[in-house]
């Protein structure tokens, strides 16, 4: 990741069931949040997020995800490649690249 690219990052949560829609309320005020998906498994909250830099990333999980009551964050993913999206896909796919 270069030091001025935008950094994404995929968000794994759990969320009391009872505050579920308390929670996903909160979290459509938040620009940084791209997507909310609820989920089966383990977790059931997964979370796009972009921020402009590493720091501000950070300081989104903690000042604002974390005070959001009824969720727990159980890791969050950095994004170090797209090799498919709906606005792009990689032409030559490399998986030495990974």
């Amino acid at each position: 990741m270069k030091e001025d690219e935008e950094v994404e990052a995929i968000v794994i949560a759990n969320v009391d069931p009872r505050k579920l829609n308390s929670a996903a309320t909160a979290l459509l005020q938040f620009d940084e949040i791209r997507k909310i998906y609820v989920t089966t498994g383990e977790s059931n909250l997964t979370i796009e997020i972009t921020t402009k830099t590493l720091k501000s990333f950070h300081e989104f999980l903690t000042s604002k995800v974390s005070k959001i009551e009824g969720l727990s964050v159980a890791s969050s993913n950095m994004v170090t490649q797209t090799i498919k999206s709906e606005d792009k896909t990689m032409s030559r796919f490399d998986p030495r690249q990974l």
